[in-house]
């Protein structure tokens, strides 16, 4: 494993000796796991709060409607900051970024507690997705600066690891601290998560970013240069071909994780067993983080990301083959879920590998366009696929196999062209 000193493009060249787990973890600077936690906190910061939010209502004594600006404004944040965050540490610097967005992740956590206005508390909120976006952007630049070749993909398996764990791990704390100490502590909670992440910044994550001096001279206020770099990323089918697919597999897997709470309680689950389920189904994603990390080296990207939607694809239609002449169960509900949860990841984790194949100096702009843009596009198809649950649940799982159909397609293009024209490492 070598931290790269020079520009580098990333090489999918399959005979690179494959590192260890461990070596993969802890053998960089900054390790891995670091990131990883970066890679978190965007999802901790978010469903921590979900089982808080009865309470806060009526601490506060407003509807549902307005506390869940508590959710939405820190989710557009975290969507819309994705593009200006990209260019900043591209030309500022991956460490000083992040460093700043840490400290005010943790001043506003802390400034947080003492919050008795719920707009304020709103406002808060969007203050720490703004921080948040930052994180997420450099975890997965960082990736790249660090890693090449085939261990850059590993490597985003284990950012997408990261990213699931709150998955299981936030909603249930989030309940307990709520539950047993009020929901002020998680601000508590995010501002000690804070401190810890700005002391491993700072002691582990040097300047990653190649000739930092070359990039900075170019001026952090030329705007046209920086909307110039996003047209040569969006013109770039490599990238913007990734980015879709990605976005197609965030979109059914949220779709999936919107219908499952319903359909479970249709069919008589209380809700501490539809939490456990979809604790269940964050397992399974991280499972297939894991197995993307195992088998890339073997396979390759482009037929791992295709035989993943494949399996998706299949396992989908059959289920709605079966339930055109049965009823759907909780059994066979699961099952599905559990497997096109590992598909789902395999394929977001490749495709986020695959899509920051750029440019040293474009490398952070590509982690926030990717970032936005899957943001972006997830929420305007899961919306529809959420609301065609009213009609019935087959209706959201064809919206489902759309997608896979619809990444699939993309993945087979992409590996037909690759073999006409090589992607140049």
């Amino acid at each position: 494993m070598i931290w790269k000193t020079g520009p580098t493009r990333v090489s999918t060249d399959m005979s690179s000796d494959q590192a260890s787990v461990s070596s993969l973890l802890t053998g960089t600077r900054p390790p891995l796991w670091l990131l990883m936690m970066l890679a978190a906190s965007s999802g901790m910061s978010l469903l921590l709060f979900l089982p808080a939010l009865p309470v806060m209502v009526s601490d506060f004594g407003v509807g549902l409607g307005t506390i869940q600006w508590v959710i939405t404004g820190y989710l557009l944040a975290v969507g819309a900051m994705q593009l200006v965050i990209g260019p900043a540490v591209d030309r500022l610097g991956r460490r000083t970024v992040l460093l700043a967005s840490v400290i005010c992740f943790t001043l506003v956590s802390l400034f947080a507690l003492s919050v008795e206005r719920v707009e304020v508390l709103i406002l808060c909120r969007v203050l720490q997705g703004a921080s948040v976006s930052a994180m997420s952007v450099v975890s997965r630049a960082v990736v790249h600066d660090v890693f090449h070749g085939v261990e850059a993909a590993r490597a985003m398996s284990f950012i997408t690891i990261g990213i699931q764990v709150p998955g299981f791990v936030a909603p249930i704390l989030g309940g307990l601290l709520t539950y047993y100490l009020g929901w002020e502590t998680l601000f508590v909670f995010l501002a000690g998560y804070g401190g810890l992440l700005l002391a491993l910044v700072f002691s582990l994550l040097p300047e990653t970013v190649v000739k930092r001096e070359a990039t900075a001279h170019r001026g952090i206020h030329k705007a046209l240069e920086i909307l110039r770099d996003y047209l040569s990323l969006l013109g770039s089918l490599h990238f913007t071909a990734h980015v879709v697919m990605v976005a197609l597999c965030a979109s059914a897997a949220m779709t999936m994780n919107t219908v499952l709470p319903s359909a479970l309680t249709e069919l008589g689950l209380s809700p501490d067993l539809i939490g456990y389920f979809t604790s269940a189904n964050a397992i399974a994603a991280i499972g297939g983080a894991i197995l993307s990390a195992q088998l890339v080296a073997r396979t390759g990207v482009n037929r791992l990301i295709v035989t993943s939607l494949g399996v998706a694809v299949c396992f989908v239609t059959a289920y709605l083959l079966y339930t055109r002449a049965l009823p759907y169960s909780i059994l066979n509900l699961f099952v599905l879920f559990m497997v096109v949860s590992a598909c789902q990841a395999i394929v977001i984790s490749m495709g986020f590998a695959e899509a920051l194949r750029v440019n040293d100096h474009l490398r952070g702009l590509a982690s926030g366009l990717a970032g936005s843009g899957t943001s972006i596009i997830t929420a305007s198809l899961a919306g529809i696929a959420a609301g065609l649950y009213a009609i019935g649940l087959v209706w959201s799982l064809t919206m489902v196999l759309t997608c896979y159909l619809a990444g699939l397609l993309i993945a087979l293009l992409l590996r037909y062209r690759s073999l006409l024209v090589p992607v140049s490492s």
